[in-house]
């Protein structure tokens, strides 16, 4: 009996498992990954504004509490913002992954790593 014959639950199991999963888990980072990225084109890191960037420049005594600059520096510091992207790269990346939806890359990472075709 071989792996692929259609016989080998555990093999059939862990297969969907990693299609249907790894496009969510991939989603999830690169959703997170895009926040940083946005945060860092605008000057601001998760420890705080970035030495040279837009935030550091524009800093001064003029800020006010509640302000723009102020509640994204926060959101940057936080960690919201990153669990959001998070998010909606997880559902996004799920929405396109999962075979029943699209099956694009479901598909293509269950024959990369020679799944046989799996219903999830």
């Amino acid at each position: 009996m071989s792996l692929t014959d259609g016989y080998n639950w555990l093999y059939k199991a862990t297969c969907s498992v990693l299609i249907n999963t790894t496009p969510t888990a991939v989603g999830a980072a690169l959703g997170s990954a895009a926040v940083l990225g946005g945060f860092a084109a605008v000057g601001l890191s998760p420890v705080g504004p970035i030495a040279g960037g837009f935030f550091a420049a524009n800093m001064g005594a003029g800020l006010t509490s509640g302000g723009v600059m102020a509640v994204a520096q926060s959101l940057a510091m936080t960690g919201k913002a990153y669990a959001v992207g998070a998010t909606v790269g997880a559902v996004t990346g799920a929405a396109v992954g999962y075979p029943q939806v699209c099956g694009t890359v479901g598909t293509a990472v269950g024959a990369a790593i020679g799944c046989p075709k799996v219903s999830a």
